[in-house]
């Protein structure tokens, strides 16, 4: 048996992962500074491949 990898995550998962309340997430998704969401059925998930570079993308540059 193949370990699993998911593919995409739940808003849930997500907000817990970075310690972020749910209504933040939403209100920042409404202002592009979220990984975008999808609709898999009812359910909304986050591609972690989205997760990845929403994440790189918060990098902070000293110089």
């Amino acid at each position: 048996m193949q370990p699993h990898n998911p593919t995409a995550m739940t808003i849930a998962d997500f907000c817990t992962k970075y310690n972020i309340h749910r209504s933040t997430f939403y209100r920042n998704v409404k202002t592009g500074l979220m990984p975008p969401i999808i609709k898999v059925g009812t359910a909304t998930r986050i591609l972690v491949e989205d997760e990845q570079a929403w994440l790189s993308a918060q990098r902070i540059t000293l110089h």
